[in-house]
């Protein structure tokens, strides 16, 4: 004699797939999402090296944030064409689904270092418009650096007008637009510190995906120098 499922049976098979099934997929999801934060870092810290280099052939000195204004070239795609990073991609997080992030690997545009994913503190360390002297273009040189574990060089980023795009800049002024800390990784930033480590910090923005329909007021952005002066960001010698 066959044996064969009963309608009830086969109903109570699937039921103990779907809790299964349930169980098992936020443990995935989880486990994709953490190999994405470590891709990411990965993608911080060469682009952290890369400054690292570019300083040791500039008496070193940062780079500036914006080194060719005339021909619209920003840091990131100084870089690229130096040579300091030949890998576009790494410019990108790993959870940018835009389609400059996309089109990196083949597509090296000025438009697609603009909308990079990974700012520089442009500000702090890109140039010096918030240290105060009247000379607001050259940037620090790593020498003049103070606190470099606890100073900000890059970090996701996103535009608040579009947030499906990034942006080469990372703001520290509140109620910005565009170059906001974008804390894509679960709730969390990863962030590219002055002395070369990388770590995933709590501090950033959680943008929605309406554009326009959120701009912060009270950035929390962290440590130094976003939350302090400028005179603990770095000495001026």
């Amino acid at each position: 004699m066959k044996c064969r499922f009963t309608l009830i049976e086969l109903l109570v098979v699937i039921a103990i797939i779907a809790i299964l099934a349930s169980m098992l997929l936020p443990a995935l999801n989880q486990a994709r999402e953490q190999a994405r934060s470590v891709n990411c870092k990965a993608n911080v810290k060469q682009v952290s090296a890369s400054l690292l280099l570019y300083a040791g052939d500039h008496a070193d000195f940062c780079i500036r944030y914006f080194p060719r204004p005339a021909q619209d070239i920003v840091w990131s795609k100084e870089f690229f064409d130096a040579k300091y990073n030949t890998s576009p991609g790494t410019f990108f997080c790993t959870k940018d689904q835009s389609l400059y992030a996309l089109r990196a690997k083949t597509v090296t545009s000025t438009n697609t270092f603009i909308y990079c994913s990974i700012g520089y503190n442009a500000f702090n360390i890109g140039s010096s418009i918030r240290a105060g002297s009247s000379d607001t273009v050259t940037p620090p040189k790593l020498s003049q650096i103070r606190r470099p574990s606890r100073t900000i060089g890059f970090g996701d980023t996103a535009l608040v007008t579009n947030n499906d795009l990034g942006y080469y800049l990372l703001r520290d002024a509140t109620g910005t637009t565009d170059g906001v800390l974008y804390s894509c990784h679960n709730g969390l930033a990863n962030i590219g510190w002055m002395d070369g480590h990388v770590s995933s910090e709590n501090g950033g923005v959680k943008l929605t995906r309406t554009p326009n329909s959120w701009i912060p007021t009270n950035h929390p952005y962290l440590r130094e120098p976003f939350n302090k002066t400028i005179e603990n960001c770095w000495d001026i010698q």
